[in-house]
């Protein structure tokens, strides 16, 4: 079943989209969270694999804390 599954996006990756995300907003603050989540989850998704959602929610987290 799994070689039917799309490939998922690993922590390096959903690391990489929030920084630039950050970077491109200019995220300084835990305030920011809602738009870096909405701009890193629309480039992960972009990129066709499956995006768990709280795995990019705990890197906004610690990228914005």
């Amino acid at each position: 079943l799994r070689a039917f599954l799309p490939e998922g996006a690993t922590d390096g990756e959903i690391r990489e989209e929030v920084e630039k995300a950050a970077a491109a907003l200019g995220a300084p603050t835990a305030k920011d969270m809602g738009a870096v989540m909405k701009t890193a989850l629309a480039a992960l998704k972009l990129t066709g694999k499956v995006v768990d959602g709280k795995k990019v929610s705990e890197a906004v987290k610690a990228r914005l804390a």
